[in-house]
C-alpha cells in the first residue's frame, strides 16, 4: 500500500503524518479523509489550483498528469 509522508505545517498538520493510502485515490482526497484539511476552492474538480504539493521522493512513481 502506497504511503504519503505529510511534513510537518503549523497550519495543516502540526505533527506531521505518515498516510496509508490505496492506489488511485487522488493526493487531495487522501488528505482529506484522513483529516488534513488543505484549501481546495473548486471542490476537487482540478479548476482552480488553490491545492499545492510539493513531493521530494517518489515522483517517479507518480502517473502522468491527466484531465483525471
Amino acid at each position: 500500500m502506497p504511503q504519503i509522508v505529510i511534513l510537518p505545517n503549523a497550519n495543516f498538520c502540526p505533527e506531521g503524518a505518515v498516510l496509508e493510502v490505496n492506489s488511485g485515490i487522488s493526493v487531495c482526497d487522501a488528505l482529506l479523509e484522513n483529516g488534513i484539511d488543505i484549501e481546495h476552492a473548486c471542490e476537487k474538480s482540478c479548476a482552480c489550483t488553490t491545492c499545492h504539493v510539493i513531493v521530494r521522493e517518489g515522483g517517479q512513481s507518480l502517473n502522468e498528469a491527466s484531465e483525471d
